[in-house]
């Protein structure tokens, strides 16, 4: 891969794919202690988190349970069809020659 960026064949998706990955990394290590933070001292918060502010406002909405119910019915199939094929018997395969070299 390295010979290809230095060759300049690398395509524009790739790069961007790998800028976005970049960034997406360097997002979760910068958060990380903040989320430790909250994980092991949910109490010592400060009031001015933005995190648990919104945590602290938004509960869960219960969902209404909805019941499906299939009626079971049964389906009688008809038989599936003969099919009358002649029987045939493979030949005995045997030793041929090479092919013939076109002059």
């Amino acid at each position: 891969m390295l010979a290809a960026m230095v060759a300049g064949r690398l395509r524009l998706p790739a790069i961007v794919g790998c800028l976005t990955g970049a960034l997406f990394v360097v997002y979760v290590v910068g958060l990380a202690p903040h989320l430790v933070h909250h994980l092991f001292d949910p109490h010592q918060t400060q009031a001015d988190c933005p995190f648990a502010t919104a945590a602290e406002r938004e509960h869960a909405m219960p969902v209404a349970v909805v019941t499906v119910v299939t009626p079971v019915t049964a389906v009688s199939l008809p038989p599936p069809p003969t099919l009358d094929l002649p029987v045939t018997v493979p030949a005995v395969a045997s030793a041929r020659a090479p092919p013939v070299i076109a002059s």
